[in-house]
């Protein structure tokens, strides 16, 4: 018997500084820790861009040093995904494969190698074997993008039409791996859980005598800042696990094990919908709400935006190729002026796009209690908007984009205390 635990790390580039230090101290470091020193035991990472970026902002590189050791000892494996976050089922396939193929880059800067296979400059990240599409949200046609882009496994909520599991995609080569939604959702959001709680999952009663194995995947926030008490249930629950002889494993071992199911078909999904948002057609219930009106309208902006969106693959200078160019700063080092301006204004609207703005002004209530509105971190949203619009060269778009974000702040302080 074995359980495969996926931790999903990620904080919006548009997360404020004292947050994130916040968040560093009560979770972040305290789980490298936990998974350095957890004896006989392996964890698949999704760690993107947008977290590591501002690890390295706020002078955590000793983090980002330690989480590549663990990578390199096999420790943990790392997962593809999207550099800052967006639902990717909602934007264009070409937008979606530059978050994609921008992530690898990023990780592969602070993790990877600065060379190729050969000796040349550039960055290589190796056996990046799984992808985790933000919020879960997959769709066929996302899929089709992520198999020809070279994975191997992607993984996806019970939502998706099928139970917990590992399985053949008709027309794929990509494998598709069904969370344990009962047990995932269990250490995410129950506060008075125990340990007990969650072995009750890996018990024959629970699975009929089959199915014994699991795949996890959770925030990795849970532990310690969503949850004060997160980081000792996880080592618990781990220990349990070892002491009753059960493997814990990555995903990508789970997958290689597992007897693989028929070949199946999905539906459109998100770990976000509860089944009957599903079965009623409102897959995105934090992020695209049908009666959430500034939905709508964030979603206007980003449409627009998007029908701006000039996919013009254009190479790195001679000398450019290893050049984080999420920071700013290094774009002088670009000779070309025209370049300069072309990939700020690029990589601000693959950061504006992200799915947290969306996420704070839902209102919806989770299982915690917590309600999901926030003032701040729409405006900061809202401020990033406003970069990206002062890059423009089109007076026309750059104006509808401000109207569109003062219609946010219109009537976005009527939602406070509306829940839908």
């Amino acid at each position: 018997m074995a359980v495969a635990i996926l931790l999903h790390l990620y904080q919006p580039i548009t997360q404020t500084e004292q947050s994130f230090r916040e968040i560093y101290n009560a979770c972040y470091l305290p789980l490298l820790r936990l998974i350095k020193n957890k004896r006989n035991s392996k964890f698949t990472l999704n760690v993107p861009l947008s977290l590591i970026q501002q690890m390295q902002r706020y002078g955590y590189k000793s983090w980002i040093d330690d989480l590549k050791e663990l990578k390199e000892s096999e420790k943990i494996e790392l997962t593809g995904s999207a550099a800052y976050h967006p639902i990717l089922t909602k934007i264009p396939a070409e937008v979606a494969q530059d978050e994609i193929i921008l992530n690898e880059y990023g990780i592969g800067y602070y993790l990877g190698r600065h060379s190729g296979f050969e000796g040349e400059a550039g960055i290589l990240i190796k056996n990046l074997n799984g992808f985790f599409p933000p919020e879960l949200g997959l769709n066929s046609n996302l899929v089709k993008l992520i198999d020809s882009l070279g994975y191997e496994w992607v993984i996806a909520d019970e939502t998706c039409g099928h139970k917990r599991g590992v399985y053949s995609l008709k027309g794929s080569k990509l494998k598709l791996v069904v969370r344990n939604r009962d047990l995932s959702n269990a250490i995410a959001f129950k506060r008075s859980i125990n340990v007990k709680d969650l072995l009750y999952f890996t018990n024959a009663s629970y699975h009929e005598g089959k199915d014994l194995d699991h795949v996890v995947v959770v925030d990795g926030e849970t532990f310690g800042h969503h949850y004060k008490e997160g980081i000792y249930i996880l080592d618990t629950f781990l220990e349990e696990l070892l002491s009753r002889e059960i493997e814990v494993i990555s995903v990508s071992e789970f997958v290689e094990s597992s007897e693989q199911r028929e070949s199946v078909e999905i539906k459109e999904s998100s770990w976000g919908a509860s089944d009957f948002e599903a079965n009623s057609g409102i897959l995105y219930p934090m992020w695209n709400h049908p009666e959430n009106e500034v939905h709508k309208l964030q979603w206007d902006l980003v449409g627009l935006a998007l029908d701006n969106y000039k996919n013009v693959n254009k190479p790195f200078s001679d000398g450019n190729e290893t050049l984080p160019i999420w920071d700013f700063s290094y774009l002088s080092k670009i000779q070309d002026e025209s370049e300069r301006k072309f990939l700020k204004q690029k990589i601000l609207l693959l950061m504006a796009i992200h799915s947290d703005q969306f996420w704070w002004i839902s209102n919806k209530v989770l299982p915690t209690g917590e309600v999901l509105f926030s003032k701040n971190m729409i405006e900061n949203s809202l401020s990033l908007w406003h970069k990206y619009a002062d890059t423009l060269g089109d007076p026309r778009i750059h104006d509808q984009i401000i109207e569109l974000s003062a219609k946010i702040r219109e009537i976005m302080l009527k939602y406070e205390n509306k829940l839908f």
